[in-house]
């Protein structure tokens, strides 16, 4: 009769990783206050020695992108492995199943590691094999090309946390980790790089929450070569007149030299140059400009009857406190300079707000409305100054000869029946 022996197992003690040592749950599903499921609050978990850290879920004992805890490790960040320890041929270490799968590998139970005397079925060796032979061979046509240096790549800040590791938005919770570098503050890149122009190299998608869908949250894009300004979208990685990522640079704002340009792109630059001149000869010399205190808001910047908010934005000067307006400027006389539409929380219709009028060369009181920039009896702004109530030489020449010809015309008459 053959008696087997029990081998004793070693256990320790080690800080649970699924809630930091802090014994309460970190997402806090039931309440704020309610355990760790894990630990059940005692902070610490019982292991068997010895231990290697998960590789899946990166030692923080959560599943990835989710409030689990890790299928691998059972949220406790450390799994039990007897030494000497050699890397996974499935999953070369990383211990995720090959592929766009989110789930452990088969091989090493997302352990990452796997002992010496473990027995590895051929068919995951042969394939380890064909993966590493073929990865040497796209490395060495790199380095032949010049494209990239003989290493793969580098690692850098993930530009989506700022280096920090933690989701800056927590969507899930305040302590969950970056979608990007799941936690890690860094990720890897290929070389040579630039930045992303769609973005601004911050990771983040313009006006959301989400990963930039150019450079997926890492901040910067692979691109070889000697490199020129996308000319669709002008380096800025946008389609015009829309937000979408540019379709020719894929939103990076630069292209190789050597790509070609579609024709419908260059006669689209030409056009957009030539609405670029014209505007530029529409607008006033800067010289021609003065700098005036926004009436509407009296130079506060924020919006005096506070429509939207008590904090909202000046409308005329969008909270700079000052506007531009254009020489020669005079207070307007149909809102007295305030900026202000009378009995309403509107700006002036007349000086948009800014509280100055322009009127080109050598002016006159509006003989119409006496400079009042109203009509007699009514709050409508005067038409012949249209509420300046001031007017140019001219038209009060064009107006007052025609009341000196019927004078006389009237004084010839009353002679001649005399």
């Amino acid at each position: 009769m053959v008696v087997r022996k029990k081998m004793a197992v070693v256990t320790t003690k080690v800080k649970c990783a699924f809630c930091k040592g802090t014994g309460k749950d970190p997402f806090g599903v039931m309440s704020k206050r309610s355990k760790c499921p894990v630990c059940n609050g005692h902070r610490e978990v019982h292991v068997q020695a010895p231990t290697v850290p998960c590789a899946f879920c990166g030692a923080t004992g959560k599943q990835p992108h989710s409030r689990l805890t890790c299928q691998a490790c059972r949220g406790k960040g450390v799994v039990h492995l007897a030494e000497p320890t050699t890397e996974c041929p499935q999953c070369d270490g990383t211990g995720k199943e090959p592929g766009e799968m989110n789930l452990p590998c088969w091989v090493c139970k997302g352990a990452g590691w796997l002992g010496k005397n473990t027995s590895v079925p051929k068919e995951v060796t042969a394939a380890a094999a064909e993966r590493k032979a073929a990865a040497k061979e796209r490395a060495a046509k790199r380095a032949a090309a010049g494209t990239t240096p003989a290493g793969v790549g580098t690692q850098i800040d993930c530009a989506f946390c700022s280096g920090t590791g933690v989701d800056p938005f927590g969507v899930m919770s305040q302590e969950s980790n970056c979608p990007v570098c799941n936690g890690r503050g860094k990720v890897h890149v290929q070389e040579p790089t630039v930045s992303c122009a769609y973005c601004h190299a911050t990771g983040n998608q313009p006006g959301t929450r989400l990963t930039c869908t150019t450079c997926h949250g890492k901040g910067v894009l692979h691109l070889a070569g000697p490199t020129t300004q996308c000319p669709n979208c002008d380096g800025s990685g946008r389609e015009p007149k829309t937000n979408m990522p540019c379709g020719l640079c894929k939103g990076a704002g630069l292209i190789s030299r050597h790509k070609t340009v579609p024709t419908k792109v260059l006669e689209k630059k030409a056009k957009r140059k030539a609405v670029k001149r014209k505007a530029a000869r529409r607008t006033t010399p800067p010289e021609e400009m003065m700098v005036v205190k926004c009436a509407f808001c009296d130079g506060v910047g924020v919006d005096p009857f506070g429509v939207m908010s008590v904090l909202s934005k000046c409308p005329v000067c969008n909270g700079r406190t000052k506007v531009s307006v254009r020489k020669p400027a005079y207070p307007c006389a149909y809102c007295h300079g305030t900026g202000r539409q009378r009995g309403t929380k509107l700006s002036c219709g007349v000086c948009k707000g800014t509280g100055h009028v322009t009127v080109p060369g050598p002016v006159a009181e509006c003989p119409e409305c006496d400079g009042r920039g109203k009509r007699h009896g009514a709050r409508l702004p005067c038409v012949l100054c249209r509420g300046t109530g001031l007017v140019t030489e001219k038209s009060t020449e064009k107006a007052t000869v025609p009341a000196q010809d019927n004078s006389t015309d009237s004084q010839g008459g009353a002679a001649e029946e005399t």
